[in-house]
């Protein structure tokens, strides 16, 4: 009897055990139905995305991206182009055709000899002041000497140079041609040989001639037209940052329609202040430039308005409608 119930209590308890390892291999296997989403399926995360993704990303999120410019020496400004022609497009104080403008005329300033590559900048706006012509900086340009190329008139000038040339030397010969003949007539020998006797020295020809008044006009007349086309092909750079940023008090809105641009030179901002120059006007279009222009050649520095200059304004000159003083020139210890 006493085994009998023994049976009867182990088989109870083996039938427990088994429904517990049921039950908990099953509460293993598949999660509880009131677990939240979020724990059973956690994304996997990615530290590196590539950059690409990143932008993406970023635009889809945020929009396009504002585009940014760079600034410069003179800040931001509206774009402007350099053609073959010259300078074109809208071109304000802080743009980089500016920039580059001023960069080729530091380098040309200091390559070469100044009153040779640099000339002073006014415009003047008869609207605004007939007698009035303002100070806008200073163009620079490779001198003539190194960008002409002989036309053929000049080629055929040539021998005229050459035969002028030997007739320097030759009145050399002649003065000095009985002392010559002195020292060297007892090795004469018969007509078809010569014998070299010496040499003979005089001052250059270009430091004995004075050049004919026509021939000074010519050369001062190219000289003009050399920077007149250097003015001409940065004339709309000058004209927008004179008008625009400089001094639009004067030059800018409705006096805008008649700028000119006159020139004078190099580095005479103080002879012209004390009425001892004229300025020149220059006239002529980009589209008459040569086909070989090269902008690389031609600089422009911009005058900059300081302290009390902004709203006084800086050096401005009076003259005439030729470019006349139309004062007694003075010296600056006078009275102004």
């Amino acid at each position: 009897m006493l085994l009998y119930v023994t049976l009867i209590l182990l088989a109870l308890q083996l039938e427990s055990i088994q429904g517990f390892v049921s039950l908990s291999s099953s509460s293993t296997m598949r999660p509880s139905s009131s677990a939240p989403l979020d724990h059973q399926r956690r994304p996997h995360y990615h530290p590196h995305r590539p950059s690409s993704e990143l932008t993406a990303v970023k635009k889809k999120k945020g929009g396009v991206p504002k585009k940014t410019t760079s600034g410069g020496g003179f800040g931001a400004a509206p774009a402007a182009t350099v053609t073959s022609s010259g300078i074109s497009g809208q071109s304000g104080s802080g743009s980089k055709v500016l920039r580059k403008a001023a960069n080729n005329f530091d380098r040309l300033r200091k390559d070469y000899d100044v009153q040779s590559c640099c000339r002073d900048v006014y415009v003047r706006s008869p609207l605004n002041s007939e007698s009035t012509f303002w100070f806008v900086g200073k163009i620079a340009r490779v001198p003539r000497c190194e960008t002409t190329t002989p036309q053929p008139s000049q080629e055929e000038e040539e021998p005229d140079a050459t035969e002028a040339e030997f007739q320097h030397f030759c009145q050399a010969a002649v003065a000095q041609k009985r002392l010559i003949l002195d020292y060297s007539k007892d090795q004469l020998r018969p007509e078809s040989t010569f014998w070299f006797v010496g040499k003979i020295a005089r001052v250059p020809r270009c430091e004995t001639t004075t050049p004919r008044p026509s021939e000074e006009s010519d050369a001062t007349q190219a000289e003009f037209q050399h920077f007149c086309q250097a003015a001409v092909a940065q004339k709309r750079l000058i004209l927008d940052y004179s008008k625009d940023q400089l001094r639009p008090q004067n030059l800018g809105g409705k006096y805008a329609s008649t700028l000119e641009v006159w020139l004078a030179p190099a580095d005479s901002e103080m002879d012209a202040a004390t009425n001892k120059i004229s300025l020149q006007k220059v006239t002529g279009r980009a589209s008459d430039l040569p086909t070989t222009w090269d902008p690389n050649h031609v600089g422009y520095n911009p005058e900059i308005y300081i302290g009390d200059e902004v709203t006084k304004g800086g050096l401005r000159v009076e003259r005439d409608e030729n470019g006349h003083p139309t004062k007694k020139a003075f010296d600056v210890n006078q009275s102004m």
